[in-house]
């Protein structure tokens, strides 16, 4: 019997238990063998997520050969690391295809899933990214499914709270990549509509390790903004990945910064790295720095808490969202194969969105959109708080999406 292939190559997976009334059946007698690799950013700016990924990867081999061992055998994930570069990304596209895998889980950023895509679109390989929220990257039709909202709804989310919080002048530093730029340029078209003032956008280099340069220019937009609307009316959103913790630390060190709010976006939210600096995470609590992220459901606690008690346990931390839905990612693609008992890349691509519809795991029912991506969701804030001294992420505020409401914890 030829063994079929599956690649899951990207952010994250695991499920202590099927969460759907109605499990494919077969009648084969043996179970069926498939082969997941992951193509992950375990090094490199994104490396927390990539870790996170890895372990819920892992748990979901676990979860699903314990639970569904009379239908499957998912032996051990081959891991490709992408470093967390785009250029990297596209080139393990090319050793996965030569493994004999064609359907991937990941990038697990944006930038990444950029890349890669021309050649999944070319070699028909699927890629299913966990993380990847960019609204360029919402395309009818094409080869990537992504299980989180695109970016629109975290700009919502965003700009719910500013609102909230009176700001009324908002300075923006961003990554130059994809997702920095879309995610930017949407909140602030919003922030437009509203009526606030947008006073400064300052992009860096994805490659910057010393922003003073940037940092001196921001303080300098701040300045004014708040001679002309006052401290607590401006506010500063960082567009940032593990690099926050060089931006936050030294930007500590120039006390307007230091004076106006803070904003942080979901790649952020509940990551080890800034809270792992005390500088920065003592800076991070000064300026309350909310990030949102996609939210789990609090009447659905006992569905996704053992796995993310799970999850902890193996990263000694708690796990970001998104190695919870990379979790639901390799259990949907395993029920897609099981539905279908085929490999071909066409059949599996008309069959997932099926099978993500009638999935309810630990990030709750997976439906996608027209699109590929997460149809909807509710969004968490987590913000760093001092706890007698140490530091650590605690939720701070839930949006609801349907009602567009904002509410504190």
């Amino acid at each position: 019997m030829r063994k079929p292939l599956i690649a899951i190559c990207l952010l994250c997976s695991a499920i202590v238990f099927s969460c759907s009334d109605d499990d494919p059946v077969r009648n084969d007698a043996d179970p069926i063998e498939i082969d997941i690799a992951a193509l992950l950013s375990v090094s490199g700016s994104i490396a927390d997520v990539g870790q996170s990924v890895e372990a819920a990867l892992e748990l979901a081999r676990e979860d699903i050969n314990q639970q569904l061992a009379d239908e499957v055998l998912l032996n051990p994930i081959t891991v490709y690391n992408s470093n967390s570069e785009p250029d990297s990304a596209a080139r393990q596209m090319a050793n996965i295809k030569a493994a004999g895998v064609d359907v991937v889980v990941g990038p697990v950023t944006s930038a990444e899933v950029t890349e890669a895509k021309p050649f999944a679109d070319e070699n028909s390989m699927l890629l299913l990214s966990p993380s990847s929220v960019s609204q360029t990257l919402s395309i009818a039709g094409d080869n990537v499914f992504r299980f989180l909202p695109d970016d629109a709804l975290q700009a919502e989310a965003m700009t719910a709270m500013i609102a909230d919080d009176g700001i009324e002048a908002l300075v923006t530093v961003n990554r130059s990549d994809v997702w920095g730029i879309d995610l930017a340029e949407t909140v602030l078209e919003l922030n437009k509509e509203a009526g606030r003032d947008n006073v400064g956008l300052f992009p860096y280099a994805t490659d910057t390790e010393d922003f003073a340069n940037v940092l001196t220019l921001m303080a300098a937009a701040v300045e004014n903004a708040v001679e002309e609307h006052g401290a607590d009316k401006v506010g500063v959103y960082l567009l940032a990945f593990t690099e926050a913790e060089i931006i936050l630390s030294q930007a500590a060190n120039i006390s307007i910064l230091g004076d106006v709010r803070w904003y942080g976006v979901s790649a952020l939210s509940q990551n080890p790295t800034v809270i792992a600096n005390a500088e920065a995470a003592a800076f991070a609590s000064k300026v309350g720095f909310p990030c949102p992220n996609f939210g789990l459901d609090d009447n659905n606690e006992s569905v996704w808490k053992p796995v993310q008690d799970r999850l902890a346990t193996k990263l000694g931390r708690e796990p970001e969202i998104f190695a919870m839905a990379a979790y639901d990612i390799a259990w949907v693609v395993v029920r897609t194969f099981l539905a279908e008992s085929s490999h071909d890349v066409e059949t599996l691509k008309a069959s997932l969105p099926g099978v993500a519809a009638n999935y309810n795991g630990v990030t709750g029912n997976t439906t996608l959109n027209a699109a590929g991506d997460r149809a909807g969701g509710n969004y968490a804030f987590w913000s760093i708080v001092d706890v007698g001294g140490s530091f650590e992420w605690r939720r701070t505020a839930i949006y609801n999406s349907s009602t567009q409401e904002l509410t504190r914890d």
